[in-house]
Parts: structure tokens; C-alpha cells; sequence
């Protein structure tokens, strides 16, 4: 229990300066530091065995704080508690899910396979520890308003994340690999892709994600329609009886770019008839799979400023790359 936070029986404080040394030891949290360790005694008990999402320096270039560091004992409380658990958490019980911080407040875990994403925020770096204390580091923090007054986290209408993958089918092109052929083929489809991604309008950091997009696009209601993603599908394009026709894919995804722009990442193809079997020798570098709540097979194919090791056929897209894309 993190009394020093919620007021029970309390506990030893940790000497300011001692604190200040266990946190300068870690990078990338000087603003976080200077923050805790100039309000006072008594913010962080790291003799306790709670979690600590500690919100980099990065999370704090999205708030107008830089002028304002003097904030009082009460308000510096809050965000340590919003930002903590009262329990440890290591990465290795991370779950796609819900979890309560320590000012009791419910927050959205979704565990993808290359990242962890929290509410809005990005986990960093995971399990390191300062005393008792399980600590990892976010790029943004679960509520902003704290500090600025309003929440900075809405750039997407919507938090829903979590579902799962029914399965997956990994791209077959065999022990040799995919022919030059095959590869510059794969080239050319996501150029084409890319140049319809490009008509599709994008918004600004203030902005909420429209509802309906040119072309018969609508928002996509359930899971995965909130930041970093945002989904959008189109009834008539699932129903046209076409496959990868790169003027018309039946979904796409947005993502949160690094200037704040929220920008067509990706077009999502989708067929009710094909076998999977029929799919692998289509083209063998395809990454073909079922989403629950979606019928027929699924494959993305992303934008050519997406950065890829596989020709923009990534299964899954890593929110830390979107936020690092540049919209054209």
C-alpha cells in the first residue's frame, strides 16, 4: 500500500536527496525528477512494493508546463498517484486489459506482441527499480489534466482496445526466400497503396476522428478505435466482390504521428471467399490472418513512410514507429 499517497499509517520517508540520486541514475526523466524532487518530502515511498510509470521527458514536450515547474505539494500527489499502482507490476504479468492506479482511478492495458501501450502512453523501458519499487518509463501520462487543466490524450474519439487475433497465418515463401520478382511486385502494390493512402484527408492533434471518410469509410465502433489507432472500414468495399484493389481496400488505420497528426498508416484488405491456402500462393510474402469481429481474411499493407523490414507488410503496427513518421 502506497500510504504516503492514499493516508494510512505512514512509513519512512525517503531522504530528498537520496531520491533525487536514484532518479537522476535514469535516463531520460530530468523534467519528472526536477518535478517530484522540488516539491517536497514525501511524493515517493520507495521502500513500498508498487509500480511507478515514470512519464519521460518526451511525455512532457506535449504539455504547456515549461514554463511552470513550482507546482504545489497536492497537484505533484495526484500525478504520482495517477501514474502508479499499489502493487508490483512487472512486464512479465502484462495483459491486454484493465488495471487501477493508485488515486483508484481504472486504466486500459493492451499488450501487443512488440509494445505495451497504456491509455495513451507507451511503455519505454520496463522493469527497472528504484528500492522496493517496480518502475517503467511511458511516453505520455494517463491524465494530463493534472498538470494543464485538460486531458491532451484525445486525439481519437474512443479507448477501446484488446481482442485478440483468432490466429495468425505467417507469410510461406519457403527456405529461399521471395524471388526479386515477387519482392519488386510487392513494391509496386504498396506504391499504389500508398498513393490512395495520400487522398485520404488528416487532422491535427485538436481535432476528434471523423466518423465518416471519403469513399464510404466509416469509424469503426469496438475495440481498437482509440489512440495510437484508429480503425475505419467500408461496407461497400466488403461487399464488392474485389481483393486488393489499391483504390478501394475495405479498411484503413490511422496512427498518431510524432507532429501530432493523425494520418493514414495503413490499408487494411479484406476477402470472405479465399482459403487461407489460396492466399499463401498468392503471393508468399503476404501476412494473411483473422481479427475476431471481422469476417473473411485480413492483411495489412502499409504506407510506404511507415518504416518496414518486411515492404510494409508488417502484421502489426508498432505505435513507437508511427509516433516517430513525419505526414508528408
Amino acid at each position: 500500500m502506497l500510504t504516503l499517497l492514499i493516508g494510512c499509517t505512514p512509513t519512512p520517508d525517503v531522504a530528498p536527496d537520496v531520491l533525487s540520486e536514484q532518479l537522476k541514475s535514469i535516463d531520460q526523466i530530468a523534467i519528472f525528477a526536477d518535478l517530484v524532487t522540488t516539491t517536497g518530502k514525501g511524493l515517493i515511498n520507495t521502500n513500498e512494493r508498487g509500480t511507478l510509470f515514470i512519464p519521460t521527458d518526451e511525455a512532457f514536450k506535449h504539455l504547456d508546463i515549461e514554463q511552470k515547474r513550482d507546482y504545489d505539494k497536492a497537484t505533484m500527489m495526484a500525478l504520482v498517484a495517477s501514474q502508479m499502482t499499489t502493487s508490483p507490476l512487472p512486464s512479465a504479468n502484462f495483459k491486454s486489459g484493465t488495471f487501477t492506479t493508485a488515486n483508484t482511478k481504472t486504466v486500459r492495458m493492451y499488450a501487443g506482441r512488440t509494445f505495451t501501450q497504456i491509455e495513451d502512453a507507451l511503455v519505454e523501458t520496463a522493469d527497472l527499480t528504484i528500492g522496493n519499487l517496480t518502475v517503467h518509463l511511458v511516453d505520455r501520462l494517463f491524465n494530463s489534466a493534472i498538470l494543464v487543466g485538460h486531458d491532451h490524450n484525445t486525439h481519437a474519439s474512443g479507448h477501446a482496445h484488446g481482442g485478440t487475433h483468432q490466429h495468425d497465418m505467417l507469410n510461406h515463401c519457403g527456405a529461399s526466400g521471395p524471388t526479386p520478382a515477387t519482392v519488386q511486385e510487392t513494391i509496386a502494390f504498396r506504391k499504389k497503396t500508398s498513393a490512395f493512402l495520400a487522398t485520404l484527408p488528416t487532422w491535427g492533434p485538436e481535432a476528434a476522428a471523423s466518423r465518416a471518410m471519403p469513399h464510404g469509410y466509416a469509424l469503426m465502433g469496438g475495440r481498437n478505435n482509440g489512440p495510437p489507432y484508429i480503425h475505419y472500414f467500408s461496407k461497400a468495399n466488403m461487399e464488392d466482390g474485389k481483393f486488393m484493389d489499391p483504390n478501394a481496400p475495405e479498411g484503413l488505420m490511422y496512427g498518431l504521428t510524432a507532429d501530432g497528426v493523425v494520418y493514414p498508416i495503413s490499408a487494411v484488405y479484406l476477402t470472405r471467399e479465399a482459403s487461407p491456402q489460396q492466399l499463401h500462393t498468392l503471393n508468399c510474402m503476404y501476412m494473411f490472418h483473422e481479427h475476431d469481429a471481422l469476417p473473411g481474411i485480413m492483411m495489412h499493407f502499409f504506407h510506404d513512410a511507415y518504416p518496414s523490414t518486411n515492404y510494409g507488410l508488417d502484421h502489426e503496427a508498432n505505435p513507437i514507429l508511427v509516433r516517430q513518421m513525419k505526414a508528408k
